[in-house]
């Protein structure tokens, strides 16, 4: 178990320093964001979290989206060329990614303290589920089929960055669907185990699928 652990925290170091290092980057850059701004617009400190909120959520989400699939690239091979079967470094990996999550969680309930608890709570199950996704479909097919899979994921996220708000502003109707997903998750109206059970449901089968890609994978083992 030990070395299973330790295995883990050597796995995951480097990824770890880069999510340290761009909520670090983050963190200093709202603080200059909000030196320049007050000059003439004095702010108030709960305008101040959100904005360092948004900032540090922005980063870590942006950083993670694209980086996650060469993550796993580099992460699944030195995992088993430790010696771990696959069963147990997937629990592992999946376990370190909690964790990594839930510090970014408190951080979040720190920063904000009058934000819901509960729409953080739910943001971040979220969050966990759509990594789940991005690593089964993108990150395990990387290693499996090379640079054609990230070519076609780079595309997707470069949509979903740029082309989707320039949908929104050309036709406005287009933003629905994500504002009732927004709604889905900050209004109360809707029965609460309900959005918990479709967060659970959409975590489960991130996991299924990840798991499914990620099984059978041929890597070359690092000596």
């Amino acid at each position: 178990m030990n070395r299973n652990i330790r295995a883990i925290a050597q796995i995951k170091k480097y990824s770890e320093l880069i999510n340290l290092l761009v909520i670090v980057f983050s963190i200093v850059l709202m603080l200059v964001i909000y030196f320049i701004v007050s000059q003439s617009d004095p702010m108030e400190p709960e305008d101040f979290r959100e904005m360092l909120l948004f900032g540090v959520g922005g980063a870590y989400l942006g950083t993670n989206g694209f980086l996650k699939i060469f993550y796993i690239a580099d992460e699944v091979p030195k995992g088993l060329s430790f010696g771990m079967t696959r069963k147990k470094l997937f629990i592992g990996l999946r376990v370190a990614d909690f964790l990594e999550l839930l510090v970014v969680v408190i951080l979040a309930l720190i920063l904000v303290t009058e934000a819901d608890a509960n729409v953080i709570l739910k943001v971040a199950a979220f969050l966990y589920g759509l990594f789940m996704w991005i690593e089964g479909l993108a990150g395990n097919n990387v290693i499996r089929y090379g640079k054609n899979v990230f070519w076609i994921y780079y595309i997707v996220f470069m949509v979903a960055c740029i082309g989707l708000p320039r949908l929104t502003h050309v036709f406005p109707e287009s933003a629905t669907p994500f504002v009732m997903i927004f709604d889905f998750f900050t209004n109360s109206f809707f029965n609460q185990g309900v959005v918990w059970v479709a967060l659970a449901a959409f975590i489960l089968a991130g996991m299924i699928v990840n798991w499914i890609t990620f099984r059978k994978l041929a890597v070359n083992y690092i000596v």
